[in-house]
This record gives structure tokens, sequence and C-alpha cells, in this order.
């Protein structure tokens, strides 16, 4: 079975959700394929997706 390739699209999409949940105090976790998002000791998730984090997350003003 081939692995899935990944490109610099999803790796810098990646790291801009990252700083977006950073810069409103969130932390954006992994864990196998899939994400959470973490706030003061709360974790929101699994989302299956860059997608369904980019929908959770708040956006910017």
């Amino acid at each position: 079975m081939a692995r899935p390739r990944t490109t610099k699209k999803s790796e810098s999409r990646e790291a801009g959700l990252r700083k977006r949940a950073a810069s409103r105090g969130y932390t954006l976790e992994q864990e196998g394929d899939a994400w959470y998002v973490a706030l003061g000791g709360t974790r929101w998730g699994p989302m299956l997706s860059l997608d369904e984090v980019d929908e959770f997350l708040p956006k910017g003003q």
C-alpha cells in the first residue's frame, strides 16, 4: 500500500493553523491521524482533517 505524499501546501497550511491557534492561546496537537485543539486543560477533538481544525478555530479579526 502506498503512503500518502506530504506536500509543501499541507505543511504550510498546518503551520498557518498552528500559528493561528497559538495567537489565540490554543495548542494544536496531532495523535496518529487525528487532530486535537487544547485550551486550559480541555481538549476538543478528534478532528480528522485540517479542514475541520480550520472550521473549529476562531477566525481572524
